[in-house]
Formats: C-alpha cells, structure tokens, sequence
C-alpha cells in the first residue's frame, strides 16, 4: 500500500493508494500549527487507514519552500505561511520515515499538484508547463518533459516584485510582491472581506490584471508551452479576461503560451503525490 499526504496552511490531506493511480480513501484535518501534533495526527490517520496493511512508498508535499540539500526540511520560519512556520528547520520525511518505517519522497505542494494537473494533458512529456495556485496565497513550480524541473529552494513565483514602489496597491506591504496583491489571505488584510465574497468586478478586474503581469514575467524567464492555473481564487478570475490581458502585455513571442485551469480540485495534491512517487520509484 502506498501512503500519501498533501499538507496546506490550513488542511491536511492523508490518504492511501493501492494501484498508484487512484486514490482509494482519505481523511482530512485542519493542520497544526505544531509540527509534532501534525506527525502524531498524520500517524493517526495513516494507521486508520492502512487497517495493519503493510507501507511500500511514502510520498507528498506540503506548502513551504524546501531546502533541497536537507531533505524534508521547509526552510525558514520568514519564508513559510504563518500557520506553517512550527514546522520550519524540522524534517518531516525523517519523522515519517522512522515512525512508519518506509521510505519517503517530499516535495513543495505546488510542485506536487503541478506534476497531478500536467499529466492530464495528453502529450505533457513533450511539453514544459508551468503551474500557477491562486489561494490563500500563491505558489507555482515548472514541469519539464514530465518532470519537476531541477532546483535549489523550490520555485516561487507568488515572491516576483511587481509593484516595487506600492503604485498599484497602496496598502500592500513592500516590497510589493505579486503574491501581497492577490493573494486570498492579503486580499482579506487589506478589505477585511473573504475574496469569494467580494463581488465587485472592477476589483477583481485589477486582480487579474495583476496576475497577468506575474504571468509575463514567468513566461519570459521560464517559456514554457502551457500554464495551468489553479487554486480557489481562480473562481472568481475571469480565465478569457486574463488571456486578453496576457496577451496584450506578452509582447516579446510569436506566439503566447496558453492558458489554462485546473482540473483536479482539492484532491490535486493527493493525486500529484500518487504521480510523484511514481516518477521516483521507476527510476
């Protein structure tokens, strides 16, 4: 049996696998803020679910950047979401590995559900394809022929300064990151409303303009084939509003990468931990 985990800022997935295609049951929990209540709570549930049946692989990913160089390791309490940062400078993987006693691949979330959402494009190992997640905050990564592409620290790109003298968003705090702007957690700071329930459209027409602006610039450091963009704000995004505006402001190719949205929901990170351990464990 496989055992796979996607953990956010706010919920924790854990789940098993048997065929590494499907998944074949879940539970969900509100993740701690304390990194040793998040392994006992992931241990719980691993044990419910696996009912005594023996682990193969381990495999998921969680919402920090990671140190590459110290497996498992999210990389510093500044660079991790608020309801993460107990879990930064501690190794999950080497946690799980002794507790459950297998061995374990780990990788960012964004990577993770990037890997999920790429292979449901038919000919994805032909193709370089960015990822984009647009929720409480906003993440990304970068598929290369099927693969997460090589890296140090995890790719970022909701940290790409667009508004470096605070023109566009007078109340974001500097130095003004494409992530301060639209951002779901940021965009409640500064309106004291949840996005989903903001309905003016001259705000959310800002919102995409913004995000179109982070989009050229990935597209002009990474020129990828394709950019995929999930995550929960992208429900209020108007997906033929921003092609217009990326296409007006990405100037410098023939051609545009297209754009599209994401389609495996909430389980995209379980099924990105399913494709993930697969892409280890045929090497």
């Amino acid at each position: 049996m496989y055992l796979l985990f996607d953990i956010g800022g706010t919920k924790t997935r854990v789940a098993i696998s048997k065929d590494k295609k499907t998944v074949l049951k879940y539970e969900i929990f509100t993740t701690p803020e304390d990194f040793e209540r998040g392994v006992e709570m992931i241990i719980s549930a691993s044990n419910r679910l696996l009912n005594g049946e023996e682990i193969t692989a381990i495999g998921g990913g969680i919402g920090a950047p990671l140190d590459n160089e110290k497996t498992g390791v999210a990389i510093s309490y500044q660079n991790v979401d608020k309801s993460l940062s107990g879990w930064a400078g501690r190794s999950l993987s080497s946690e799980l590995k002794n507790k459950l006693q297998s061995t374990v691949f780990m990788e960012n979330d964004a990577s993770i559900i990037g890997l999920a959402e790429a292979s449901k494009i038919e000919d994805y190992k032909e193709k370089l394809i960015a990822y984009y997640t647009i929720s409480t905050g906003v993440g990304g990564s970068l598929l290369t022929y099927g693969r997460i592409a090589p890296n140090k620290f995890g790719f970022e790109p909701g940290n790409q300064i667009i508004d470096p003298t605070q023109t566009l968003c007078p109340g974001c705090k500097k130095p003004g990151r494409l992530e301060d702007l639209i951002g779901g957690s940021y965009i409640k700071q500064r309106t004291g409303e949840l996005p989903e329930a903001i309905d003016d459209v001259e705000f959310w027409d800002n919102i995409t303009d913004f995000l179109a602006i982070g989009l050229a610039n990935s597209a002009v450091h990474w020129s990828p084939d394709m950019i995929i963009l999930g995550g929960s704000l992208m429900n209020k995004i108007s997906i033929e509003k921003l092609r217009g505006l990326f296409k007006e402001k990405l100037t410098i190719y023939p051609q545009i990468p297209e754009l599209n949205v994401a389609k495996l929901g909430d389980l995209g990170g379980l099924q990105g931990a399913i494709e993930y351990l697969n892409s280890k464990l045929e090497k």
